[in-house]
């Protein structure tokens, strides 16, 4: 089976054959999220280590099947090792909004452990998983 990615520019790269797995984990219950700010996100799901080279590229992909904001927004964030890598979208929305994303990495060499996590700008959010499907992240050397 090929599986198809979008690089940087938007184009197309089959990675099927070369692809392989080399984490995933997932959540079957709702994660309620009251940090308001990166630092402070609450952590939804987390990849098992595994060992980088420090040149290959990986794809991170998240997947959610809903979530309601705080007060006006919910930000779902990736992480390195702790580390806070970037935003991966913004739900300023009341209604279910599932959810696919995927961030291009190379990290550097070593045991490295990716997280999902999100934070809200007051109030409490969910990111939801009961009756709704897993919440995952999955680590795919390309």
């Amino acid at each position: 089976m090929t599986q198809q990615v979008l690089n940087s520019t938007g184009a197309a790269k089959a990675t099927g054959a070369g692809s392989s797995e080399v984490a995933y984990a997932e959540k079957t219950t709702d994660t309620s999220i009251t940090g308001t700010s990166a630092a402070g996100s609450t952590t939804i799901v987390t990849a098992p280590a595994f060992t980088a080279d420090g040149t290959s590229t990986y794809m991170v992909h998240v997947q959610f099947r809903g979530c309601n904001r705080g007060t006006s927004y919910l930000r779902s964030t990736l992480f390195l090792d702790g580390t806070y890598v970037q935003d991966l979208h913004e739900n300023p929305s009341t209604t279910q909004v599932p959810l696919s994303l995927a961030s291009r990495v190379t990290p550097a060499a070593g045991s490295r452990t990716y997280s999902l996590r999100a934070y809200v700008d007051a109030g409490t959010g969910t990111i939801n998983a009961t009756g709704f499907g897993p919440t995952s992240i999955r680590v795919v050397k390309v």
